[in-house]
């Protein structure tokens, strides 16, 4: 074929009218429905070179001056095919000068990406386009990127999340919009205008046109999920259930309406909940106990796409673990994707990008002595002690705890930890070296010298929010009891609520 030939085919000299006008009318209709795209806007319109996003930049194109657009077209070379991948890039370039459009080549070495964040080869290559459009959309000035995801991409990704496992926000699949945080001052708008359209359809409107779109051979390798989903398990349920798109679409849409009541509950109580820092969030224990599992599991989800613009390489075996963390005691941590940690603090959990060993308390610079009764104010760290006749002690908490004060006696201090300090917890038939105590009590290295210690005299009488020295405890013959009750009082950050949409997936 010459030049001027594809040139003459891609503005549309061969176009069929029937079936061509339909799919375009499909589209449109979708796109005004959903408010995907308003008068003046540009778009960048993310093109492979394969069937799919070549038919949605003809239709946009066609539909440009109907809908007062502009468009960019992009295209990514991810250096993982060669010649072919280079290829790739000559027919979109040449296929947006055809239409007179303004185009971006780029490139970006997957694999290296893929190893830096220790991810699969597909997320690595996802992670790597998304940010390349960004970096587009910013320059062209865009209001939204546009992708060519399908009514069968839809389905093929609620599937991907049952069998990866899922929440219900997974069961909603692919939006027609979505906003994703690439970085804390970065967002990105994706739209996807095809997805009432069928991956047939596009096939049926480039073979029409002639538009001769290329084919990526990895598209057939069943090494990749997606690819055994699209190949092997559709076509067995479709010969079990011949409308088992539509059904799947239909659950979608009702796990959509189902997700966005379960997500005004979440952010209801989420300023009850949740402290944000500059790279962190920190939720309430006691609070996310109080809440059905389900809230509890979106306020998780808020919490994650707060720090990582979305949850999408979260499973459900990620969700499981954090909540279960809501009972383990200070200093229990876990590692999750994407350089997440998470770690157990005495009424928290704090969600952070890499900082899990640092301590959540102030620094202890001297000995203080203790009010009693009364309250007693220090760097941080707010201590009530009462005294009574009966043990009054009904506050659930690690940092409250009653002791026999004829035995403690009314001088006691607090401090950081010494050197050569010994502590016998309760329980224990003999004193141990501190150090031990907190390696087996696996508090992390960074907090130790920070966790406080009541004393009184030489004795450790309790190791705030971990436990108290056996001498020290109550007993039957206890007449007066001593409450000790220690409360930070280290300013926080203002709750915000991330953006809702974040935490739907993409792919």
């Amino acid at each position: 074929m010459t030049t001027s030939t594809f040139y003459s085919i891609l503005n549309g000299v061969m176009k069929t009218p029937e079936t061509i006008d339909n799919i375009e009318q499909k589209v449109m209709n979708y796109v005004r429905h959903h408010a995907l795209i308003k008068p003046g806007d540009c778009i960048v319109v993310a093109v492979s070179g394969g069937a799919d996003s070549v038919c949605m930049l003809h239709i946009m194109n066609q539909l440009r001056l109907v809908l007062d657009i502009r468009l960019h077209v992009a295209h990514l070379d991810h250096r993982l095919r060669g010649i072919e991948g280079r290829d790739d890039a000559n027919y979109v370039r040449m296929l947006a000068a055809s239409l007179g459009l303004p185009v971006t080549i780029g490139k970006a070495d997957v694999r290296a990406w893929q190893t830096d964040w220790r991810t699969s080869l597909e997320e690595a290559a996802r992670d790597v386009r998304y940010r390349f459009l960004a970096r587009v959309s910013r320059k062209a000035g865009a209001t939204a990127v546009a992708v060519g995801h399908t009514l069968d991409d839809h389905v093929e990704t609620v599937l991907l999340h049952l069998i990866r496992g899922t929440a219900l926000v997974g069961l909603q699949g692919l939006r027609p919009s979505t906003e994703l945080t690439m970085t804390r001052n970065v967002h990105l708008r994706v739209i996807r205008p095809l997805l009432t359209i069928s991956r047939e359809e596009t096939a049926t409107y480039c073979s029409k046109l002639d538009l001769g779109p290329r084919t990526d051979a990895s598209n057939a390798d069943r090494r990749y999920l997606r690819n055994r989903v699209r190949l092997e398990l559709l076509p067995l349920l479709r010969r079990i259930n011949p409308e088992i798109d539509r059904t799947i679409a239909r659950v979608a849409e009702a796990a959509t309406e189902a997700y966005a009541l379960l997500r005004s509950q979440a952010e209801a109580v989420w300023p009850t909940v949740a402290t944000i820092e500059k790279d962190s969030v920190t939720l309430n224990k006691a609070q996310m106990l109080s809440k059905p599992p389900a809230i509890r599991g979106e306020l998780v989800r808020m919490a994650i796409t707060h720090l990582l613009g979305e949850s999408r390489d979260f499973a459900a075996k990620h969700f499981e673990a954090i909540t279960s963390m809501l009972s383990s005691p200070a200093g229990r941590s876990i590692n999750l994707p994407h350089r997440t940690k998470v770690i157990t603090h005495h009424d928290s959990l704090v969600l952070s990008l890499g900082t899990a060993e640092e301590s959540p308390f102030p620094p202890l610079e001297k000995a203080v002595r203790i009010q009693i009764p009364g309250i007693t104010t220090m760097a941080g760290w707010r201590v009530t002690a009462t005294v009574t006749t009966t043990n009054q002690h009904t506050h659930k908490g690690s940092l409250t705890a009653v002791f026999d004060m004829d035995t403690t006696g009314d001088d006691l201090t607090v401090t950081p930890r010494q050197p050569g300090d010994r502590f016998q917890p309760l329980g224990m038939p003999q004193p141990k070296k501190l150090q031990d105590f907190m390696v087996d009590a696996h508090i992390p290295r960074g907090w130790r010298d920070r966790i406080p210690l009541v004393r009184a005299q030489d004795d450790i009488v309790w190791v705030v929010g971990y436990r108290i020295g056996h001498r020290f405890r109550i007993t039957p013959t206890t007449n007066r009891f001593l409450t000790l009750r220690f409360r930070q009082t280290r300013q926080t950050s203002r709750h915000r609520s991330p953006n809702p949409a974040n935490a739907k997936h993409l792919t």
